[in-house]
């Protein structure tokens, strides 16, 4: 069974990569590697890659400044 981005955005428990991450959050892939390099977005770093769980995810999400 696959899951689709928004699928795993709404299951805690899971991780994004940086990829799914952005195409989640509709920012780029760049913004999301700033935002965990600055400390902004949880992630853990698994070999060459990270990964970021969808909890974090969200919390980046919900303390974005309004537009």
């Amino acid at each position: 069974m696959s899951t689709t981005t928004k699928e795993a955005v709404a299951e805690p428990g899971l991780n994004l990569t940086v990829k799914e991450a952005a195409v989640s959050l509709r920012v780029s892939d760049q913004t999301i590697r700033a935002a965990i390099h600055n400390g902004d977005l949880a992630a853990k770093k698994v070999g060459r890659r990270y990964v970021i769980p969808v909890e974090a995810a969200r919390d980046y999400r919900d303390n974005l400044p309004d537009a």
